[in-house]
């Protein structure tokens, strides 16, 4: 054997331990700083419960008899401009509506519904997903800017500049696609209200098990992360509830606090996307879709800020 080859098969008997250790390493942190991690599972958990379960469930009932029922009409203004600026099929826009006024992650299930119908492409799935999984108005409006941020107005200006740059990306990635690939024929089936209660509690509890696992990361970064602002920076890019949270009591300026805030809600963070993922029915480009929400994220950041130093400053 060859000098080469036997550090090939020592790094081989090396990287058969690297789970092990794994495992054995975080075990043992969860058990040194099992406070830490307990308290943020019970967050999660009240989180999920209080909060998010009753705001969701009935509006996953309610998306579900949207898609049944609502038709929206492709020579309608509203359907052309959809298709104009995004190069999506009209049967997108209900799923687009959803997502903007119900919250994540209405939208993606709305959009899903559609392409299990029939109604929208994959390509089309593709292009959608990024644009219609957002925070609802009652959550950036009463939640982050009234109650956290103490003033409904900055609320506004939160949700505004996440509008903005939803609708900035989703043109910036239109689909490259003629108007004759468009699906024209829209299949409605009846609403069925019992697969639509059983469904909308096993989404429910889907999501509910994202929200509680990032909480625990997030906790368990604070053991080892004490300065609040990089932890809250950090906390955006895993679950935007503790972002949000974190960074409306951060010791830094208000215009950067509004910049990073916007960027939490136009990004949503990692819990959020895997939440999109669960309700998809077939594989989509995760890469595509990262990116197009990082762009929503940087987009917010700068418009909160803009809008911010212009109007309110």
């Amino acid at each position: 054997m060859t000098k080469r080859e036997a550090m090939q098969v020592r790094k081989a008997n090396i990287g058969r331990y690297i789970p092990l250790i794994v495992f054995f390493s975080l075990s043992a942190f969860i058990i040194i700083f099992a406070s830490a991690v307990t308290d943020a599972v019970s967050y999660g958990i009240r989180l999920s419960v209080l909060r998010v379960i009753p705001s969701l469930f009935p509006f996953f009932i309610l998306s579900d008899y949207f898609v049944s029922t609502v038709n929206i009409p492709s020579d309608s203004l509203p359907s052309r401009l959809f298709e104009k600026i995004f190069g999506i099929s009209s049967s997108g826009l209900g799923a687009f509506v959803i997502g903007a006024v119900g919250g994540f992650p209405l939208g993606v299930r709305c959009a899903a519904e559609e392409y299990r119908r029939g109604n929208l492409t994959k390509e089309e799935l593709e292009g959608i997903v990024g644009i219609v999984n957002n925070p609802s108005p009652a959550f950036v409006i009463v939640s982050v800017g009234c109650l956290m941020l103490g003033d409904i107005g900055l609320g506004f200006i939160l949700y505004l500049s996440m509008l903005l740059s939803v609708v900035i990306t989703g043109a910036l990635f239109r689909q490259k696609r003629h108007k004759s690939s468009f699906t024209s024929v829209i299949s409605r089936q009846s609403f069925d209200l019992s697969r639509s209660i059983k469904e909308a509690g096993y989404s429910s509890l889907a999501i509910s098990s994202y929200i509680i696992f990032f909480s625990a990361v997030v906790g368990a970064l604070s053991v080892v992360i004490k300065s609040e602002a990089v932890l809250a920076f950090l906390s955006a890019f895993f679950e935007i509830g503790n972002a949000t949270s974190r960074l409306a009591v951060s010791p830094i300026s208000h215009s950067l606090k509004i910049a990073m805030i916007g960027f939490a809600l136009g990004f949503s963070g990692l819990s959020v996307h895997m939440q999109a993922f669960s309700l998809l029915d077939t594989e989509v480009r995760k890469g595509k879709y990262i990116i197009m929400k990082l762009s929503e994220g940087l987009l917010c950041a700068v418009l909160s800020f803009v809008i911010f130093s212009k109007f309110v400053l």
